[in-house]
């Protein structure tokens, strides 16, 4: 060819939106190791020298295609799985690992949960059409922000999100960032809908349960369970309670720092399944004058209230309504 060979051409149309899809086959005389190591970076399938036999030829095709279609429904798979399934089921191949049997870890991770608030009030006005395209599109902005911050994914259930921060050191900073900047965004998304969401979020670390769920014959779940998922699950329909959009337990209030964003005590509550009594926060947003000064008037003031100096910590409630916040709920 006068303006590119044949590697070049192969190059070009894996570049091509019409063609990229389509396996490549380069037969050819040259077949030296120099050749055949290019066969990746071009986007080849496979590399045929002459002569070649036709029997051969239809071998290699319908292997390819096999491999397409393999890799089409993977493709269309990983929207209907989590990563942490995907990821998993791809070391159990990788492996060869192919039984049945139901396996289970204990890790330290961060989960979120989120939902939004008076959704059902939301769905009596809406059609059916419009109820789904509304969800989808909130959950393409919320999840982007949890993918962004390196969360997985773990569920939809209903119009609420199960999200884990598999990290260990980073991932209650991430989910409190991540947080955030998801009720950000949807401030955002409102801007463009005609119907405003409001969203609540809990996050909660600790020690859990990851594994299979379900039965090893039908159907399974890889997931995780425990205490600590529950907590999270709670507190998100806590910040109800509070009038709050945003509540994390003590353990991620320690392991997420204090360099970026402001947090304030909230209160010491028993949640439903728990006997011991948990500190929860609500996240502020970032560090500022202003968030500095409520979080620290409002944990003396909240201390003043365990301690049962009712009056006391009145007047520092009150300080902060009269003199940092007004609209502080």
């Amino acid at each position: 060819m006068p303006e590119m060979n044949g590697w070049e051409m192969c190059q070009a149309l894996r570049k091509t939106d019409e063609v990229k899809h389509i396996p490549i086959i380069m037969i050819t005389s040259r077949d030296s190791k120099k050749d055949k190591s290019k066969q990746i970076g071009s986007g080849v399938k496979a590399y045929l020298t002459k002569p070649c036999t036709v029997d051969k030829l239809l071998v290699v095709v319908e292997r390819i295609l096999a491999q397409s279609k393999m890799e089409r429904e993977r493709e269309i798979l990983k929207h209907y799985i989590s990563d942490a399934a995907l990821s998993d089921v791809e070391s159990r191949v990788k492996h060869g690992n192919h039984d049945r049997q139901m396996r289970a870890k204990e890790v330290f991770t961060t989960v979120m949960f989120t939902d939004l608030a008076a959704f059902t009030t939301t769905c009596e006005k809406l059609s059916a059409q419009e109820l789904i395209t509304l969800l989808n599109d909130y959950y393409d902005a919320m999840c982007a922000v949890i993918k962004e911050n390196n969360g997985n994914i773990d569920k939809f259930i209903g119009d609420a999100i199960m999200a884990i921060f598999p990290d260990i050191e980073k991932g209650p900073f991430q989910s409190v960032k991540s947080g955030w900047e998801m009720l950000r965004r949807l401030d955002e998304f409102n801007k463009t809908k005609p119907t405003p969401l409001k969203m609540r979020v809990g996050v909660n670390s600790g020690k859990l349960f990851m594994g299979d769920i379900g039965s090893k014959f039908t159907r399974r779940d890889f997931t995780v369970i425990g205490d600590a998922v529950n907590l999270a699950s709670r507190l998100e329909g806590v910040g109800k309670e509070y009038g709050v959009m945003f509540i994390i337990s003590e353990e991620t209030r320690k392991l997420a720092g204090s360099e970026e964003y402001s947090f304030r005590k909230l209160d010491r509550i028993r949640v439903k399944g728990k006997y011991e009594p948990v500190t929860i926060y609500e996240v502020l947003g970032p560090i500022t004058e202003k968030n500095k000064q409520i979080s620290s008037v409002f944990e003396k003031a909240i201390e003043l209230y365990f301690s049962c100096e009712w009056k006391n910590a009145i007047t520092l409630f009150e300080t902060i309504l009269s003199e940092i916040e007004p609209e502080d709920k």
